[in-house]
């Protein structure tokens, strides 16, 4: 018993170190090329942990208020339909349940008609 109570806390971190990873990555990647190093040197900067330079508020707009608003959104969009998946599964009690199962296709569609 004890080894499956470690295998899951290794998942644990394992996936906590990947989606902290992938969050990293996807802030540096866009148009304007922003270094790992800026990024960490910005995140302290405004976490208020100073890195001994100042830094523009032209300089750290890229990453504050485009790029890291996005990717957290992202984030939290991704973690509710997954919420959502597992309730649907839970609820009908089907691993492979879909969202036809319960017409919510057709409220979007419904929907998408009525506001635009």
């Amino acid at each position: 018993m004890q080894t499956n109570r470690l295998s899951f806390r290794f998942y644990y971190v394992l996936l906590t170190v990947l989606l902290i990873l992938s969050l990293v990555v996807s802030t540096r990647v866009g148009a304007v090329d922003i270094s790992y190093e800026k990024i960490f040197a910005f995140i302290r900067h405004r976490m208020g942990l100073g890195s001994g330079r100042l830094f523009s508020a032209y300089r750290g707009s890229p990453v504050f208020q485009i790029r890291l608003p996005r990717v957290i959104l992202c984030a939290f969009v991704g973690a509710a339909l997954s919420v959502a998946g597992a309730m649907m599964q839970a609820l009908f009690r089907n691993p492979i349940v879909e969202p036809g199962l319960v017409e919510l296709l057709q409220a979007q569609r419904s929907a998408r008609r009525l506001f635009l």
